[in-house]
């Protein structure tokens, strides 16, 4: 009776442990090896991730920014634009990103390059992002564009955690006073959707039972 009740704790230990463990992983867009193209996918606790236009996503820009500035990133390349390395606005037809999961996940955060900020008015590039569930947020730039010689423009936004299977990139309205309003997408964070407390207490019954059935075989 008491091996059982100590088996039963250190199953319960076990699955709490896992299931209260926070992970979060980067779906880093600028990893040429992991996302040559708009037809690739990945798989991310267990939810494969997939993108949309497939055939007019491209990432050929190499990355063009100082080292070590992209929060870890593989700064491989700059990430996924359309036709080019970037989402530009305006253009006919609108440019955009899809990004699908095929089981939900929690989204935390997003990295971008090349969204950049005026150096000479209060002008700032913007990404737009739209969830599956209507909502909307616009995430600005935090570097000011130096020309050919500066940073990459790279930007990383914290949200708030928000449950997803699929949301679109868009280019909002400010520029960076070169050229049309445009950036590149380079990364999302995600954490897994953990089991509900039940299923975790629906495992932990069944393996204590396993055990219980197995020692009353043992002993007879």
């Amino acid at each position: 009776m008491i091996k059982s009740a100590i088996l039963g704790s250190a199953i319960a230990l076990t699955f709490g442990v896992v299931a209260n463990a926070a992970s979060t992983a980067t779906i880093d867009f600028t990893d040429r090896t992991v996302w040559p193209d708009g037809f690739a996918t990945t798989s991310v606790f267990g939810s494969t991730v997939s993108l949309q236009p497939e055939a007019r996503i491209n990432s050929v820009q190499d990355y063009d920014g100082f080292a070590g500035e992209t929060g870890g990133l593989a700064e491989v390349t700059d990430g996924f634009g359309i036709r080019d390395d970037e989402l530009t606005a305006p253009s006919t037809p609108p440019e955009f990103i899809t990004v699908n999961f095929d089981g939900p996940l929690f989204v935390t955060g997003f990295h971008f390059l090349d969204l950049y900020q005026s150096p000479t008015t209060d002008d700032l590039e913007s990404a737009i992002v739209t969830f599956d569930d209507g909502g909307v947020i616009e995430l600005f730039a935090v570097q000011d564009n130096e020309g050919a010689a500066g940073n990459g423009g790279y930007a990383f936004h914290a949200i708030d955690r928000r449950l997803v299977s699929s949301l679109t990139f868009t280019v909002g309205a400010g520029n960076d006073g070169f050229g049309k309003s445009d950036y590149a997408v380079a990364g999302i964070d995600v954490e897994p959707v953990p089991l509900p407390a039940a299923a975790w207490m629906l495992l932990t019954g069944l393996a204590g039972a396993g055990y219980i059935v197995r020692r009353r075989r043992a002993i007879a």
